[in-house]
């Protein structure tokens, strides 16, 4: 009974309180993506290792993306975007496409080894190797706009086409951190920050993905979508801020 009660009155504040409940979410997530991506990029000052960079990437996306979401959010509470304008659809494709070359971005930090180094022997390879090496982040960027645009036309209202894209690639990329960490000895900071840095996403994108199937029998799950979604940002920079700490803590 006591739960039921705090669902309700969770979900009446949520409503009735909608404009300010999606300022102060975006304004959490935008500027903890923000000194996610500094960390990032300070780490990679640091080391050079371009896989921290790429990480620092996947989070300067992620919070374009909120802070674009949260625009189309208030012009859709306010009438200024109306579904099946030309804004609208901008905005939507925009959306997409940040969060799916976030979600890239992620996995790519940990195997662009395999596309921008490497040994090859024959002049044929070297030239192939060489056109690889020079275009594949644009196949990225490529897929994450074909990921945007099939959402708009086929899943316009759950984005299915991102959300599976996203839970299979970071679900495998997850898989294979974890075995590599599990084989290794001494835990080194950043397959830690790996391993955090995609269970945190697997977890947020997953909690958004069933909302459509949960919401309906349970309303109130939208909220929980919510404070999941900001935790897991929250988590995520403290990790960024304390796991290297603790290693250097260690050494010491």
């Amino acid at each position: 009974m006591v739960f039921s009660e705090i669902n309700t009155f969770l979900l009446t504040a949520f409503n009735e309180n909608r404009p300010l409940v999606e300022l102060v979410y975006a304004l959490i997530i935008v500027l903890a993506s923000g000194a996610i991506f500094h960390k990032f990029l300070k780490y990679y000052r640091l080391s050079s290792y371009r896989g921290f960079r790429y990480l620092g990437n996947a989070f300067l996306f992620f919070g374009l993306a909120f802070l674009l979401r949260f625009f189309w959010i208030e012009g859709q509470l306010f009438g200024y975007l109306v579904e099946g304008t030309v804004l609208y659809a901008l905005f939507f494709l925009a959306f997409g496409y940040l969060v799916m070359i976030g979600g890239l971005y992620l996995v790519y930090s940990l195997i662009w080894k395999h596309f921008e180094k490497g040994s090859v022997t024959s002049p044929q390879c070297a030239r192939l190797h060489a056109k690889i090496k020079a275009t594949h982040i644009y196949y990225l960027h490529g897929f994450a706009v074909a990921i945007a645009v099939l959402d708009y036309f086929f899943s316009p209202e759950r984005q299915y086409f991102m959300f599976l894209s996203q839970l299979t690639v970071i679900g495998y990329a997850w898989l294979m951190v974890f075995s590599n960490y599990k084989s290794q000895k001494d835990h080194k900071t950043g397959m830690q920050l790996y391993l955090i840095a995609l269970t945190l996403a697997f977890v947020g994108f997953l909690a958004n993905f069933l909302t459509d199937f949960i919401q309906p029998i349970f309303p109130v799950y939208i909220v929980y979508v919510y404070f999941i979604t900001t935790m897991v940002f929250i988590d995520m920079l403290y990790a960024v801020i304390m796991v290297p700490k603790c290693q250097k803590n260690a050494k010491d």
